[in-house]
C-alpha cells in the first residue's frame, strides 16, 4: 500500500473501503469481523511507515508481553504528565470489538516505542489515547503519534469511514496536529471539541 502526506502528514490512499459493520449480527462475528480489520490494519501501517519514510516499527494489538513492558519498564522512568495512564485500565473499560487497541515495538520487538487506543463509532474511528515510552534516548520520539494515526487510519479505510480524529483536544500538541498533520479543530455547540482529518 501506498501513503501519502496530506497536506504534511502520512495517511493510507489504497485501503479498500468496507461497508461499515458489514454482516456482523453476533458477538463472535463482530469479534472476527474488527479482529480481521485490525490485524490487517497494523500490518499495512508498518508496511507503508516503513515503505514511505523509512520508519521500521512493528505494530501489533495489545497482548501480556505489552502490559508487562510497561510494568517493567515504563512504571520505573519518569512519565509525562500529560499521560503516565493507568493501561489496564483503560484497556479493561474499552473491550468492545471495535475498539483498536495499539502496540508499538522495535523493529526485533524487544522494546514498547508506544500503546495507542482508538474507538470507531459509525462516523469515524478516533485516537484517544497514545503513550509513548518515556525512557530517555527513544529513537521514535517525535514519530509516536504519527505512526498511531497511520494504523487508525487504515482501519478507519478498512470499516468503510472516511475520517479520522483525536480526542481529546490537546493544546500543546495543536500545532503538531493541524499545521504538521492537517487536521482541522471542530468545537461543536454541543459536546467537547475534537481534531478531525478525512481520508
Amino acid at each position: 500500500m501506498a501513503a501519502v502526506l496530506a497536506p504534511n502528514g502520512l495517511f493510507p490512499t489504497s485501503t479498500p473501503r468496507q461497508q461499515f459493520g458489514a454482516s456482523v449480527n453476533t458477538l463472535d462475528q463482530a469479534r472476527a469481523y474488527y479482529g480481521g480489520l485490525k490485524d490487517k490494519a497494523c500490518l499495512e501501517a508498518s508496511r507503508s511507515l516503513r515503505s514511505s519514510l523509512g520508519i521500521d516499527v512493528r505494530i501489533r494489538r495489545v497482548g501480556r508481553s505489552a502490559h508487562e513492558q510497561v510494568r517493567d519498564h515504563w512504571m520505573r522512568a519518569g512519565r509525562h504528565a500529560d499521560a503516565g495512564w493507568d493501561w489496564e485500565e483503560i484497556f479493561r473499560r474499552h473491550r468492545e470489538p471495535k475498539c483498536l487497541d495499539l502496540a508499538i515495538w522495535s523493529p526485533d520487538s524487544s522494546s514498547l516505542i508506544a500503546l495507542a487506543l482508538a474507538t470507531m463509532t459509525m462516523e469515524a474511528a478516533t485516537l484517544r489515547y497514545c503513550e509513548g515510552n518515556p525512557q530517555d534516548g527513544c529513537d521514535y520520539k517525535g514519530k509516536r503519534v504519527l505512526i498511531a494515526l497511520e494504523a487508525v487510519a487504515n482501519y478507519a479505510l478498512g470499516a468503510g469511514l472516511s475520517e479520522i480524529r483525536i480526542d481529546p483536544v490537546n493544546e500543546k500538541l495543536a500545532s503538531l496536529y493541524q499545521t504538521v498533520y492537517g487536521f482541522e479543530l471542530v468545537a461543536p455547540k454541543k459536546g467537547p471539541a475534537y481534531y478531525r482529518k478525512g481520508i
